[in-house]
């Protein structure tokens, strides 16, 4: 005795097909689920499957609709079959019998194409619940090329792609799940490792300034600053750089601190030298050796004589228009951490009947927004450090300043 499969049925093949429709998304065809009699043995195993499944058994759902496959004389019965086991397989979490039972309908010749194009994405995915990178990457290139992909499934590619050390095909996957635009930290890091890989730092420098400023972390920042000494920035941008690595505590490296320290030095804001040095050593990121240690010891006399006479040169600037002078002032005043006075230096020193003797503006209006920024004054502070940005050789730094002052 047959049970007959058809589209207009007695009780039980409508049960079949209802059960097909809810539980397998109707994954075969009309075509093939018609005029289909079914037998009595393979209806048998048909019901036990479904009773297993009714009863939340997914794995003897599971076991019987590989039974009802062995059983298949039929192509109806064949695809029935398959799709029942592929839903089972699913619900029961077995990940590796629905790889085994998807590749199956991926080469039948009774399955429809766009069961076998979706089985693509489920061998994927299987394989990767089973941590078999290797097995999953074909089928989901596969899947991709057949469908043209969502921006979920160029994004997985590409975290395939790059674990089989695939960059080109990676970084390709990426652009086609984003388009090039708003990339998430993960995206971007990948991006920076292939760059990395490949020696390619035109590309990696925007890709570590966007995580820098974007996703601010101590790791960023350091790949920023190695990345800004190889390509030798100007010192004044370093240094108004590892000001803002130094506030947010991400300047831990011993070669940068000492570095931090000379440039400060230079730039006229001594105390601001010593004060790294000496706070370095006190958190243990710095030992003094002698040549530190003779550095420190001039750094202490200087800044002494500084604090000494900054008032009376303070005085001395305000009487003339010498917009270096008043520079001068203000950056003694930002490396003793008195920000209103460096403030008003600055401005001094930056105002049209001043800064003609001002040798670099960028740095003054950039040691301006840093000691309005501290004072919490960020829409003054956003002005100075747009007005050190028109600078080519302080936008890098005014650019991170903008972003990461609060």
């Amino acid at each position: 005795m047959r049970q007959r499969i058809s589209n207009g049925m007695s009780a039980a093949p409508s049960a079949l097909a209802l059960v097909v429709m809810l539980m397998a998304g109707a994954l075969f065809a009309s075509r093939a689920e018609a005029d289909c009699n079914a037998s009595k043995g393979w209806f048998e195993k048909y019901t036990a499957a479904t009773d297993a499944q009714k009863k939340g058994d997914y794995a003897g759902a599971l076991s019987h609709a590989k039974e009802m496959l062995s059983a298949s004389t039929q192509a109806c019965e064949k695809q029935t079959s398959l799709t029942l086991a592929r839903t089972y397989a699913y619900s029961a979490h077995n990940w590796a019998e629905l790889s085994s039972v998807c590749e199956t309908i991926s080469t039948s010749d009774v399955m429809p194409a766009k069961d076998k194009t979706s089985c693509l994405k489920q061998i994927s995915d299987a394989q990767q619940q089973l941590r078999h990178l290797d097995k999953a990457l074909p089928p989901l290139r596969e899947y991709v090329k057949q469908t043209g992909g969502t921006p979920a499934d160029w994004n997985n590619l590409a975290e395939l792609e790059l674990v089989a050390g695939n960059c080109p095909a990676a970084l390709s996957a990426i652009d086609k799940a984003t388009g090039g635009k708003n990339l998430s930290e993960k995206q971007l890091l990948a991006q920076s490792q292939c760059y990395f890989k490949s020696k390619d730092t035109v590309k990696r420098g925007p890709v570590i300034e966007t995580l820098a400023t974007r996703f601010p972390k101590k790791a960023y920042y350091t790949d920023l600053v190695a990345l800004y000494r190889i390509a030798k920035i100007d010192d004044r941008a370093l240094l108004n750089i590892y000001r803002l690595g130094y506030q947010k505590d991400w300047l831990t490296e011993s070669d940068d601190i000492q570095l931090y320290a000379k440039l400060a030095d230079a730039s006229g804001a001594t105390n601001e030298a010593l004060r790294v040095l000496d706070k370095s050593v006190e958190k243990k990121r710095l030992t003094l050796d002698d040549k530190l240690k003779s550095l420190e010891a001039q750094e202490k006399r200087a800044a002494a004589e500084d604090a000494a006479a900054v008032a009376q040169l303070d005085k001395e600037s305000q009487a003339g228009k010498n917009g270096d002078k008043d520079v001068k002032v203000g950056m003694m005043y930002f490396g003793l951490e008195q920000y209103p006075n460096a403030v008003a230096a600055l401005q001094r020193g930056l105002a049209a009947d001043h800064v003609q003797r001002v040798a670099r503006p960028d740095d003054a209006n950039m040691a301006l927004g840093i000691a309005l920024a501290r004072q919490k004054k960020f829409p003054d502070a956003e002005k100075a450090f747009n007005a050190a940005k028109t600078d080519a050789r302080m936008t890098k730094a005014a650019e991170l300043w903008l972003a990461l002052m609060k």
